[in-house]
């Protein structure tokens, strides 16, 4: 039987990546990003506090509720269709807390055991074949210092994956083959 997926996990760590794989071969899936979520409500309502400098955590305690809501409402007018929802800006903690996530098919990725001369070469390779990537207008340094919280919140997710029992794939070697292999899982719902 499908499910509907949430794909976390860190930046860069390929969860669009899988969500576009998903979604060009199944349209019964309505994909959502968290990233440009988070960003229009920055943008539109300030008074939920959401800037650029919030944490993840700050994030995900404020949009999982809103996220909800806009879920089962989307349920409601939509019940043949499926959601996918891809993002950094959920907290597994939140995340588990809500009884109506308990049905999906959660997915995290992410890159705890790389070092920051890896992920910056694989990161920098990327960009070269991106149209578009906030990585990009980074220099070297600041990028590092990303990438070394990229590293730090990779081991977190992978600690509260562990304690939640939700499925946690390192990405940062054989990355294409990791998420094909996941994709796979996925479309013949050997992951439940």
């Amino acid at each position: 039987m499908k499910k509907d997926i949430i794909i976390i996990g860190c930046q860069r760590s390929g969860k669009t990546t899988l969500a576009n794989m998903l979604i060009k071969d199944d349209n019964s899936y309505h994909n959502i990003s968290l990233d440009s979520l988070a960003i229009a409500i920055k943008r539109t309502i300030p008074e939920i506090g959401i800037s650029d400098g919030s944490t993840i955590k700050f994030i995900s305690k404020r949009i999982v509720p809103f996220l909800v809501t806009y879920l089962k409402s989307y349920k409601c007018d939509y019940p043949d269709k499926y959601y996918l929802v891809e993002g950094i800006q959920i907290n597994p903690d939140h995340l588990m807390r809500e009884e109506f996530f308990q049905n999906a098919n959660i997915i995290c990725l992410g890159f705890p055991n790389a070092t920051i001369h890896e992920i910056f070469s694989n990161i920098r390779n990327e960009d070269k074949n991106l149209r578009f990537s906030y990585t990009k207008t980074l220099s070297d340094d600041k990028l590092k210092d990303k990438i070394s919280f990229y590293i730090e919140y990779s081991k977190f997710l992978q600690r509260k994956c562990n304690e939640y029992n939700i499925p946690f794939y390192e990405t940062n070697k054989n990355r294409k083959q990791v998420l094909e292999m996941i994709y796979n899982n996925i479309m013949t719902n050997i992951i439940k």
